[in-house]
C-alpha cells in the first residue's frame, strides 16, 4: 500500500509541508496535503496516505478531517469499494487566496481609520500607519485583479 515516491518528490513533499506549516497547519496535515498535491495519481486511499507517510491511522484521520473542513482536501468513492480516495482540492486555491487578500484590504481600511483618529502629535507613526495601509491596499487590489485574470478556478 505504500506509494513509491521519487527522491525529488520526497524533497518537494518536505519543502511544501514546511511552507504550509507557516499557515498554522500541523506537520502531519501539511505532509498529507503535500503528498496529495505531489503524488502522480488522481486520488489515493487512507491506507496509502498512512503507510507512505508512516503515520498512525488516528493521526491520519485527524489531519484529514481538519484538511477537509478547511477545504484543502476532498474525497470520492468508487462504486463497489468501501474506501474513500482523497485528493488535494486544488480548485479552491483561488477562492482561499482571494479571501486572504480581502482580509488585507479590510486591515488597510482599519489602519486608515486608526490614522484618521491620530493627532499630529506623533506624525511619524501616523505616516507609517498610512504608508502601511496604502501598501496593503495596493497589494490586495493588485493580487485580486491578478487572481481574476488567471484561469485557476
Amino acid at each position: 500500500m505504500t506509494l513509491k515516491l521519487t527522491e525529488h518528490q520526497e524533497v518537494l513533499l518536505e519543502k511544501y509541508g514546511l511552507l504550509m506549516e507557516r499557515f498554522g497547519l500541523s506537520p502531519v496535515a501539511t505532509r498529507i496535503n503535500a503528498l496529495l498535491t505531489i503524488v502522480d495519481k488522481e486520488a489515493i486511499s487512507f491506507d496509502e496516505i498512512s503507510s507512505t507517510l508512516q503515520i498512525s491511522k488516528s493521526a491520519t484521520s485527524t489531519a484529514l478531517n481538519v484538511l477537509i473542513s478547511l477545504g484543502y482536501v476532498n474525497f470520492k468513492t468508487v462504486l463497489g469499494d468501501r474506501k474513500r480516495y482523497f485528493y488535494a482540492e486544488t480548485e479552491s486555491w483561488k477562492i482561499r487566496m482571494g479571501k486572504s487578500f480581502e482580509v488585507l484590504l479590510e486591515l488597510a481600511e482599519v489602519l486608515n481609520e486608526i490614522a484618521n483618529c491620530k493627532s499630529d502629535k506623533d506624525l511619524t507613526q501616523k505616516k507609517d500607519v498610512i504608508a502601511y495601509s496604502n501598501f496593503l491596499t495596493e497589494l490586495g487590489n493588485c493580487s485580486i485583479r491578478s487572481l481574476q485574470d488567471t484561469n485557476v478556478e
